[in-house]
């Protein structure tokens, strides 16, 4: 996964001048006692740095305040994304991590210690059909048909580009279901052995990306990327007249619970979302949480565990009606579960200096 970041660094005194400001201390004189700065004055002060070093990454605007530290509590992740707060924005209410790490920071961590050894999102053994990378991919791959226009005239997208490949489950799937073209970004040498050893095309970073595509997914990327505004109106030059953007992210709704923020960089909301792709040009054909429920029944957990070990002694893949009933992947609300899932297609309007023009195509 390839990072740029957009945000210019952040100097020392600029974040004493913060820290001072976020506590109940007055400001101290140059002999140690406190001044005398009313609190309009030191509000005033308080707006002016935070204008000159937080930018939101959603709606661009200045004006943000501290929520919490940010917490960094997984293995590798402390070196990189420690000292960070997070932000929200008080124009668009969006949340995210300042300040930003170096690009070549956040380059070598995805490279050399996303998918190391001992790391949570390094998958050692081949998942079956029952396990969570397969049914996520499955019910991405439905989620697509039924709200694009491919579903309505009987027909498969034919080229499908996967952005954060991993290890190419999702690209499995399609081609599975027919997709003629497969093919994956993925920097990240354990996941990109797999996707190029499963016979999909394979690029290092979106300018490699040759031709148009009908699907571009993004499934749990956009969180990690300090600029997706940039990033979004970039991968619109690699859709089809009629291409698609499925994308899928942690809904963080409860962000104050979360016990660990790392590596993500943007905290989406289904409003926040929604916004970032409208304003980059596209039309949100669906939006909806997936996944489990905040707070669910446990005698409902304990059928659905039950029901699953019988299904597993029975089938070596579960059944089309077992795998809806079952697993989480595939329900869905507007608000209240674990993931958002989105469906985009550029839009036929594009905004230009605040003017809708119809573009043709």
């Amino acid at each position: 996964m390839t990072a740029e970041v957009g945000i210019a660094d952040v100097e020392h005194d600029d974040l004493l001048t913060l820290s001072r400001l976020n506590t109940n201390d007055p400001p101290k004189r140059g002999n140690g006692t406190p001044s005398r700065m009313d609190a309009s004055s030191q509000n005033a002060l308080g707006r002016a740095v935070v204008d000159r070093i937080a930018r939101c990454p959603i709606c661009l605007s200045n004006e943000s305040l501290v929520v919490r530290p940010y917490r960094a509590r997984l293995p590798r992740t402390t070196g990189v994304f420690v000292g960070l707060w997070i932000r929200r924005c008080t124009t668009c209410s969006a949340c995210f991590a300042h300040p930003v790490p170096g690009a070549d920071a956040l380059r070598a961590f995805y490279a050399a210690e996303y998918r190391a050894e001992g790391s949570p999102h390094r998958v050692e053994r081949e998942p079956g059909r029952w396990d969570g990378p397969w049914i996520r991919a499955r019910a991405q791959y439905e989620f697509v048909l039924r709200h694009a226009a491919f579903d309505q005239v009987g027909r498969v997208p034919e080229r499908w580009l996967d952005i954060g490949a991993g290890y190419a489950f999702l690209l499995d799937e399609v081609r599975g279901r027919g997709v003629g073209t497969t093919a994956g970004i993925e920097p990240e040498p354990h996941g990109r052995r797999r996707l190029t050893r499963s016979g999909h095309g394979a690029y290092g970073t979106l300018e490699d990306v040759k031709g148009r595509w009908d699907v571009v997914s993004l499934s749990h990327v956009l969180e990690h990327l300090p600029a997706p505004m940039r990033f979004l109106n970039e991968i619109a030059a690699t859709l089809s007249d009629e291409g698609h953007v499925l994308c899928e992210v942690p809904n963080e709704a409860h962000l104050g619970d979360a016990t660990n923020d790392a590596p993500h960089l943007v905290f989406f909301e289904t409003r926040t979302l929604t916004h970032l792709f409208e304003a980059c040009s596209y039309e949100v054909l669906a939006v909806q949480t997936c996944g489990r429920k905040r707070e669910g029944g446990v005698w409902g957990a304990t059928l659905r565990m039950l029901t699953r070990r019988v299904g597993m002694r029975l089938f070596a893949a579960p059944p089309r009606w077992l795998d809806r009933a079952l697993h989480h992947h595939f329900h869905y609300s507007q608000s209240g579960r674990q993931w958002i899932r989105l469906l985009a297609r550029r839009s036929r309007h594009r905004v230009v200096s605040g003017v809708q023009r119809r573009t043709e195509r």
